[in-house]
């Protein structure tokens, strides 16, 4: 080593922001002392083939400069100097080449996290250079040391980005899992957890076995929607959790599915003569959307039906044959509603001429033989078969959007598009029954003394109405219906 022997400094590891800045501060203060500075290229990979790039270097007045560029080197991500992880650092004789590299310079500066660091340790004790370790590390694990460089930005990145996700969930009232970085700490979990207000946190520390981890979810949820108010829920986990996110949401959503952990309630509900209206699918993401309905029958509804002989329950907006079989072999305090369109429609109408917005709804549409089977219900009189439309007046714009909302405007022509159902299979005379009387009947109500007149006629469907600023799209817009409610005038 010489007197004019440079100052090194690499980045090596994972990157972390200020990295950069790290080394423009290592160059600018070198360089103002008149130490000539290089930097390593690639991290120990370029610290053991000796590629040097200069950094500060002598200017025209005889003193050292840096490339003005450098100045803008703080507010970009990563690291110029590239990185890499250096499997031959992990013994002596792999380290030869950059210990006799290290020959040629007056000291190294290593910006990295627990590994290069201890790469960064291994060098100071085999070459007489000095070494100065600078810890980077977003996950906030480098012991003996105050913040390390990173940890601030990854933490206000990830307050962001829950910032976006809670808006996300509160517009749909639903509960996010965001696990992020923390292998060996739970800080950035814990600080973001603390700063976006998350319902719970989870991180290695805790020691939590998997049961104790769906229990800490499941309880964070319910307690969180449970005040009625509450429209979002945030749980933020350490990456250091062993449980991955997709089996935790799995088993958390089994568990927040079993109606047994509202049992009470449904036991008051009995007691009180209070129907349970129950939209009726599974939330178990592993099932298929088109078996939702079969499978919450089978996992949950004919047990509680079992359990609470007494509870009525009105299985809403039914859509499957097997939703049929089981109303109709249940006792008579089971009924369902059954809607327009899936009366109609079967899950081809989906993808008509391209994906049709206006056709999405929850329940899916099924196949044309669920359909038939619903048909063949409400046309058989059976009086166990309601009328319940679900229309959904969403405004075009979150129809059409990338996540469109799910849900069929059919309020203005429900009436017409029933009649046209059963007068189809030669059952118009069951219209009456179904929507005006089998309902009242199941929920102990005098049935409606107005009435209203349909006339065979053909009419034309408006392409929209207006729905305050913006606009609905009803079903069959623009097209016809071969019914039609008569007015009050046309009546007299």
């Amino acid at each position: 080593m010489t007197d004019r022997a440079p100052l090194a400094v690499l980045t090596s590891g994972g990157d972390a922001p200020g990295m950069n800045a790290a080394i423009r501060a290592v160059a600018k203060v070198a360089a103002s002392r008149g130490v000539p500075v290089v930097g390593v290229e690639d991290g120990y990979t370029g610290l053991l083939e000796g590629r040097l790039r200069p950094l500060a270097v002598p200017d025209e007045h005889g003193g050292l400069g840096v490339d003005p560029q450098m100045d803008f080197w703080g507010s970009i991500g990563g690291t110029v100097l590239g990185s890499a992880r250096e499997l031959r650092f992990l013994d002596a004789e792999g380290r030869a080449p950059a210990v006799a590299t290290m020959e040629r310079l007056r000291g190294l500066v290593v910006i990295g996290g627990n590994g290069s660091l201890a790469g960064a340790h291994a060098l100071a004790q085999e070459s007489p250079v000095p070494v100065i370790g600078m810890p980077a590390s977003i996950d906030h694990d480098v012991g003996c040391t105050g913040t390390a460089i990173g940890v601030d930005t990854a933490l206000n990145t990830i307050v962001s980005s829950c910032d976006r996700i809670g808006d996300t969930a509160r517009a749909h009232r639903r509960a996010f899992v965001v696990e992020v970085m923390g292998r060996d700490s739970g800080y950035l979990a814990m600080a973001a957890a603390v700063a976006v207000g998350a319902e719970a946190v989870l991180f290695r520390e805790q020691g939590r076995d998997e049961p104790a981890l769906v229990e800490a979810v499941e309880q964070a949820i319910r307690r969180a929607f449970g005040q009625g108010d509450k429209r979002r829920v945030l749980i933020l986990k350490a990456e250091g959790v062993t449980v991955p996110c997709t089996r935790l949401v799995r088993l958390v959503s089994e568990r927040l599915a079993d109606l047994r952990g509202v049992e009470p309630v449904l036991a008051a509900m009995e007691a009180h003569d209070v129907p349970l209206l129950v939209h009726g699918e599974s939330i178990d993401p592993a099932v298929d959307v088109f078996d939702r309905e079969a499978v919450f029958i089978e996992r949950q509804l004919a047990p509680l039906v079992e359990r609470f002989a007494g509870l009525r329950v009105v299985l809403e907006h039914v859509t499957t044959a097997e939703a049929v079989a089981f109303v109709r072999q249940a006792p008579p305090t089971v009924a369902a509603t059954v809607t327009p369109q899936h009366l109609l429609l079967d899950r081809n109408a989906l993808f008509e001429g391209g994906i049709r917005p206006h056709h999405w709804c929850l329940p899916v549409l099924k196949r044309a033989r669920h359909r038939e089977a619903l048909l063949g219900a409400v046309a058989s009189g059976d009086p166990k078969f309601f009328l319940g439309t679900d229309s959904a007046p969403h405004e075009v714009g979150t129809k059409e959007a990338a996540c469109g909302c799910a849900g069929i405007f059919s309020a203005p022509l429900a009436l017409p598009l029933y009649a046209e159902a059963l007068d189809s299979v030669g059952a118009l005379a069951r219209l009456e029954a179904f929507a005006c009387r089998s309902g009242p009947a199941f929920y102990r109500l005098p049935v409606a003394e107005d009435t209203i007149t349909l006339r065979r006629e053909p009419w034309a469907v408006p392409e929209a109405y207006p729905l305050g600023e913006g606009r609905v799209v009803p079903l069959r817009a623009g097209g016809q219906v071969g019914w039609r409610v008569v007015s009050d005038a046309e009546r007299a």
